[in-house]
């Protein structure tokens, strides 16, 4: 089961406008900028009100930074950023999403990952390669005509790639 990630449309402050949310597939991605933070809180609340995760992020002038939320259990969930500009927070929900069997494994080789999808039928997938702060370095449709394996090398970066793969 993967998850899947809806984001609310409203905002708790919509004054405070230091904080852009945005959601992309299981990650959620905070883009934070002030003048005069030294530090930002990033929480994730659950539908209880309790925190189930605490990140304090250094945040001269700013930071962007991504969070990997499926690995929460299907379900109503808030991020909040607080920082010296205040404090927002957005909701997003947790849906179970059944996805289609596919592998990712990171080899000994710097940067080489491999990609498997068993597949008894011809049909595309979308194969998208990201570096460790989300930048999309890499999309592709791959005809599948049966098992599928390849070798990606993501060039550059200290890092570990994100792979997605949709279309299944």
């Amino acid at each position: 089961m993967a998850a899947g990630v809806t984001v609310a449309a409203g905002m708790d402050d919509p004054v405070f406008s230091g904080v852009t949310i945005v959601k992309s597939s299981s990650v959620i991605k905070v883009f934070y900028s002030a003048d005069d933070s030294r530090y930002a809180k990033v929480s994730i609340l659950d539908s209880k009100g309790n925190i189930i995760f605490y990140d304090v992020v250094k945040a001269r002038k700013g930071f962007k930074k991504a969070y990997h939320v499926d690995n929460l259990l299907p379900g109503q969930y808030e991020i909040r950023v607080t920082g010296s500009n205040g404090s927002q927070s957005q909701l997003f929900e947790v849906t179970a999403v059944q996805a289609a069997p596919y592998s990712v494994v990171r080899l000994r080789q710097p940067g080489k990952y491999l990609v498997s999808i068993p597949s008894g039928k011809a049909r595309v997938a979308r194969i998208n390669v990201f570096d460790e702060e989300l930048n999309l370095l890499y999309s592709r449709i791959e005809k599948l005509n049966g098992d599928f394996a390849k070798v990606y090398h993501v060039k550059g970066g200290s890092g570990i790639a994100h792979i997605t793969v949709s279309g299944l």
